[in-house]
């Protein structure tokens, strides 16, 4: 399976419950990751010059959570 961000962050990810999916077309890139019970969800995606769009949904984002985030977002580029 192909993966925009390491397999070593993915496997974090996972392991905190969270399932891995992304799309990666002309129009830009997704990676997206859906909670295992499938209520909560958080998207990075490139929006104006680059910027992060961070998309959450049913969520409360705690310290460990907030350090998988910036991983992620350092890891796609959106500084």
């Amino acid at each position: 399976m192909k993966f925009l961000i390491s397999k070593s962050l993915v496997k974090k990810w996972l392991r905190k419950g969270w399932n891995y999916y992304h799309t990666d077309d002309p129009k830009g890139k997704e990676v997206f990751f859906i909670s295992d019970d499938r209520k909560s969800s958080i998207t990075f995606k490139h929006g104006f010059k680059g910027r992060l769009l961070l998309d959450t949904t049913n969520i409360t984002i705690d310290e460990t959570l907030g350090e998988l985030i910036e991983e992620t977002r350092k890891e796609l580029g959106l500084t």
